[in-house]
């Protein structure tokens, strides 16, 4: 019998990134998107983004399921409140089933960022605030800026990212 190895291997990477991520880390792959506006993302699509992910943080020690039923009956049983570090919190997400989760409370964000578990910082800019200077949070380097039919869309990565694994 003949193995082949690699076949495929960037289209698998593509398809299954960030589980592999999340399960190699023991902690979801974490996304926060902020805005410098204080209505939040006016105009951005929230919901089409929130079914990129499997949880939600909208609200401090809160997290809910992306797109409520579409992982099946208790396959994402999410806690009802989170443990309030950072750390502990991601590694629950992690136990219950979810592999990517995304951070919409600014504090929130903040928070998990300086512990280390933000993996992508998406600052939303609307057309209004375009000529302002984006906010774009300390230690993270822009690795990409797209133009929306609501503003800009800025991507950056936090040049510090920690695992909850136990070596």
């Amino acid at each position: 019998m003949q193995v082949d190895v690699g076949v495929l291997e960037q289209e698998a990477h593509l398809v299954l990134g960030d589980w592999l991520t999340a399960t190699h880390r023991q902690r979801p792959v974490v996304t926060w998107r902020c805005s410098p506006d204080a209505r939040g993302e006016p105009g951005f699509d929230r919901s089409a983004v929130a079914a990129e992910f499997d949880a939600v943080i909208d609200a401090p020690l809160t997290a809910r399921e992306a797109e409520p039923g579409t992982h099946g009956d208790g396959a994402l049983a999410l806690p009802a409140t989170l443990p309030p570090a950072p750390p502990q919190s991601a590694a629950a997400l992690f136990q219950v089933g979810a592999r990517t989760a995304l951070i919409r409370h600014p504090d929130v964000g903040r928070t998990w960022l300086d512990a280390g578990l933000v993996d992508e910082v998406v600052v939303l800019i609307p057309d209004a605030l375009a000529h302002a200077r984006p906010a774009i949070p300390e230690g993270c380097a822009i690795t990409a800026i797209d133009r929306t039919s609501c503003g800009l869309s800025i991507t950056a990565t936090p040049t510090r990212l920690i695992s909850c694994r136990s070596e």
